[in-house]
C-alpha cells in the first residue's frame, strides 16, 4: 500500500507544486487536467493506500462526487474560485475526498464484480455527460477563462472544447482499466 501512498503524492505535487497549477487560473484545459490528476488519478490511488476490510455501498459516494464535480462546473460556483481563497481550497478538497470516498467502495477487497462494475460505469457516464456538454456548448460558459487562452493561441470556446475532451477520452482508460480489474476479480488494495 506504501507504493500507492507514494504515486499518489507524485500525482498530486504534479497537480499542485507544478507549472500546471498556475496554468490552471489562466486555461480552463489546465484545470480540467488538474481535476483530471486528482479525481481519476490520485484519489483512486489514495482509496486503495487506505486500509479496508470491505467493499461499501457505492450509491451514496457516487452520488456525491457526481454532485461535486458538477457543482463545481456550474458557471456562477465556478467563478467564485476565483475570487475566494477558501472556495479554490474546498473545490480541490472535496473533489479529492468525494472522489476517494466514491473510489473505495469498487477498489474495496473482494468487491462484488457487478456492483462495482456497475459503479464505475455510471461514474464514467456522469464525468463523460459533463464533458459533452462542455464540448458542445455552442458558447463559453466560464467568463473567467475569457481573455487568457488568446495568449496560447485559443479563444474561450476553443479553450473550454479542449477541458471537455481532457474530460471525456483519459478517464475512460482509467476507468476502463478499473473495470477490468473488477470483472476479473483483481484485489488493487493488495499490499504493493
Amino acid at each position: 500500500m506504501r507504493g500507492y501512498w507514494l504515486v499518489a503524492l507524485g500525482v498530486l505535487f504534479i497537480a499542485f507544486v507544478s507549472p500546471l497549477c498556475a496554468l490552471t487560473s489562466a486555461l480552463f484545459s489546465a484545470r480540467s487536467v488538474h481535476h483530471l490528476l486528482t479525481a481519476t488519478f490520485a484519489a483512486p490511488l489514495l482509496a486503495m493506500a487506505i486500509p479496508q476490510r470491505s467493499a461499501g455501498h457505492a450509491l451514496a459516494p457516487l452520488l456525491f462526487s457526481s454532485l461535486v464535480l458538477w457543482l463545481w462546473r456550474w458557471p456562477p460556483v465556478y467563478a467564485a474560485i476565483f475570487e475566494s481563497h477558501v472556495f479554490y481550497w474546498a473545490l480541490q478538497l472535496s473533489l479529492l475526498a468525494s472522489f476517494v470516498w466514491f473510489w473505495r467502495a469498487p477498489l474495496a477487497p473482494a468487491p462484488e464484480p457487478a456492483g462495482s462494475l456497475l459503479a464505475i460505469g455510471a461514474s464514467a457516464g456522469q464525468m463523460g455527460l459533463l464533458a459533452a456538454l462542455l464540448t458542445l456548448a455552442a458558447r463559453p460558459l466560464y467568463e473567467a477563462h475569457a481573455l487568457a487562452p488568446l495568449i496560447y493561441g485559443l479563444d474561450a470556446l476553443r479553450g473550454q472544447q479542449l477541458a471537455g475532451l481532457f474530460m471525456w477520452a483519459p478517464p475512460f482508460f482509467v476507468y476502463l482499466a478499473f473495470a477490468i480489474a473488477a470483472c476479473r476479480g483483481l484485489n488493487l488494495g493488495a499490499d504493493v
